[in-house]
């Protein structure tokens, strides 16, 4: 069975009608969720702002970036939980939204990356390709070269049930060979409005969970030397 997962970033984008922000509007959002969301610099971009923690760059990035058609927040090595951050993104975009004139917002999509350690084999490579796809060294043989990273794309289509989409990624970690990185993209197509915006933290931990519990719970059927055979 694979080991808990955990979650390593995240990337929330709120897609809306096209419109230019100025960067006097952008810097009056900053002075209300500086202090309130961890954010201690803003950065004027060409087409929008960056409210950031430090520099907004590096390994524990979190920022929050204002374009003309979206805003895209980031949070890298994430320390908060998934709950925690979709209260974060609510609290930035109750502020943003009135003061950057945003009616509604057209398309949500969110990005959870996480890792998991398999329990029965060496290194994620050979979990993958050994269990999961059940490959022996003869099959690619005739590549006439090593081969080490192995992955599996799977997509999960709207249904009427479920009017989200999930793009989720499988493969070995290049950053730690023995973990598996785990990757689910969630789109959600219904539109959200200014005082609807409680279903957000609702749609990234649905994405947060799919990839958690559903995924990992898939994966751990191959976790078992067992396969082999």
């Amino acid at each position: 069975m694979l080991s808990e997962p955990r979650t390593i970033s995240l990337l929330a984008e709120m897609i809306y009608i096209p419109q230019k922000h100025s960067f006097e509007r952008l810097r009056d959002l900053y002075n209300r969720v500086s202090t309130s969301c961890g954010y201690d610099n803003c950065i004027r971009l060409q087409n929008g702002a960056r409210l950031a923690r430090g520099s907004g760059e590096g390994p524990q990035a979190s920022t929050i970036t204002f374009l003309n058609d979206r805003v895209q927040m980031v949070e890298d090595n994430l320390v908060m939980s998934i709950a925690e951050t979709g209260k974060k993104l609510v609290a930035v975009l109750e502020a943003a939204m009135p003061i950057l004139n945003i009616p509604l917002l057209l398309v949500q999509q969110y990005t959870v990356r996480a890792i998991a350690t398999p329990n029965s084999y060496k290194s994620a490579s050979e979990f993958i390709s050994r269990s999961l796809f059940r490959i022996r060294d003869e099959n690619v043989a005739v590549l006439e070269r090593p081969t080490q990273i192995f992955g599996l794309r799977l997509v999960f289509p709207p249904t009427k049930a479920q009017l989200h989409h999930f793009n989720v990624r499988i493969e070995a970690y290049t950053r730690d060979p023995q973990s598996v990185y785990l990757e689910n993209v969630g789109m959600f197509k219904t539109p959200v409005q200014a005082g609807q915006l409680e279903v957000l933290p609702r749609n990234l931990e649905l994405t947060s969970e799919f990839l958690s519990v559903n995924v990992c719970r898939f994966l751990s059927q191959y976790d078992r030397r067992e396969a082999e055979e």
